[in-house]
Formats: structure tokens, C-alpha cells, sequence
């Protein structure tokens, strides 16, 4: 049988663990967006056909 602490704990250590992911993935799209604003637009075309081709 489980207890009952068990599911509030997991859903505690879950609920911190999303809080982290979601903070890196927001950190990632802002260097993301800074790298591509950066980019020159020749080089942003050409990434955008590699993700097209790579789509098919």
C-alpha cells in the first residue's frame, strides 16, 4: 500500500522538475531568437530550406 505522502511528493518533485525544464527551454528560444536575429538573412534562408528539406 502507499502512503500518503507519496503521490504529494511526487507531484512536488514533478512540478520542480517542469519548473526547470520550462526555464531551460525559455533560455534556449532566447538564444535561439538572439543567434537568428544575429544572422544575416542569406544564412537565415539557408537554414530555413535545410528545416524544409528536413521536414520531408
Amino acid at each position: 500500500m502507499l502512503d500518503h505522502h507519496q503521490p504529494s511528493a511526487v507531484a512536488v518533485s514533478t512540478a520542480i522538475i517542469m519548473t526547470e525544464v520550462k526555464r531551460y527551454a525559455m533560455a534556449v528560444t532566447a538564444m535561439a531568437g538572439f543567434v537568428g536575429y544575429r544572422t544575416n538573412q542569406t544564412g537565415f534562408t539557408r537554414i530555413r530550406l535545410q528545416m524544409k528539406l528536413m521536414m520531408k
